[in-house]
């Protein structure tokens, strides 16, 4: 009898039992997704933690050789040690005899533990030790056992004013054949009102000098007072300035209203005299 009434009695107040299950079940759910939160982020700051300064060698292949040494400042690494990250970075890179071949300051870094890759972002400065060059770009992504790729913004200075630069979207620099190579080459002060674009420029060095360079691919150069088309130009330097400009493959010009095509033609930069030899024609 007595079961019987409490029965009854909680039948007559259900409408008051439901709403408060609805509100606890609720209420629970709520503080639940609440923690959770509050766990992901204490696990987001504790991810990376402050430590010293590093250093971080990347052996080669064959283990014996360091490939590159990156320095960087307030660097801190996730608990799992796969990421290291720092700011105000320095890195040298080594040639196959030990030699440092190049210097790289940039604003930031990412290591990968695993892959041994190494990313460098910010006002990237690259310094070419033998060849006395100097790069800039964007970002600097080093490979392991891989070309070094230079991306955004990439500038080759000509000159030590920085006056005369090769603009380009991409580069690569290879550690062996010493070569450096940048793809979709952007309009690019090589003279006195001079601007050269085309696909791709190849960097040859003879004696740790620069003494030609090849443009292929779509090569057009804007003067002052005339432009040339063709599929390939040899731009000589001297005294580590471009002095002479030769243009190969079916070149054209363009000059007072003329057109010109010969097999060469050539373009004194220093004295802005253009010449054309072999099979000359002008309409």
């Amino acid at each position: 009898m007595i079961l019987k009434n409490k029965f009854d009695f909680l039948l007559k107040k259900r409408t008051y039992i439901l709403p408060l299950i609805f509100f606890l079940g609720a209420y629970t759910a709520i503080s639940t997704f609440k923690l959770v939160k509050n766990f992901e982020k204490n696990v987001e700051k504790k991810e990376f933690k402050p430590k010293a300064n590093f250093i971080e060698i990347i052996e080669n292949k064959n283990k014996t050789q360091k490939a590159w040494k990156i320095i960087a400042e307030g660097a801190t690494s996730n608990e799992a040690l796969e990421e290291i990250k720092g700011k105000n970075v320095k890195a040298e890179i080594y040639d196959d005899e030990q030699n440092v071949k190049m210097k790289v300051r940039s604003e930031r870094a990412s290591i990968n533990r695993k892959t041994s890759n190494c990313r460098l972002v910010g006002n990237v400065e690259i310094e070419l030790i033998k060849e006395k060059l100097t790069i800039t770009s964007n970002r600097l992504n080093l490979i392991k056992d891989s070309p070094i790729e230079i991306l955004d913004n990439v500038q080759f200075f000509l000159t030590n004013d920085h006056s005369k630069r090769i603009i380009a979207e991409r580069a690569e620099v290879y550690q062996k054949e010493k070569i450096m190579t940048l793809f979709n080459i952007l309009p690019s002060p090589i003279g006195d009102g001079v601007f050269l674009s085309g696909g791709q420029m190849d960097l040859a060095l003879q004696n740790n000098e620069i003494k030609v360079i090849t443009i292929t691919n779509g090569v057009f150069v804007q003067g002052p007072d005339f432009s040339c088309r063709s599929s390939m130009l040899n731009l000589y330097i001297k005294d580590k300035k471009p002095s002479l400009a030769v243009f190969l493959g079916n070149p054209i010009a363009h000059q007072k209203n003329k057109k010109l095509k010969a097999d060469i033609i050539k373009y004194d930069l220093q004295n802005k005299i253009l010449k054309a030899e072999g099979h000359i024609k002008v309409f």
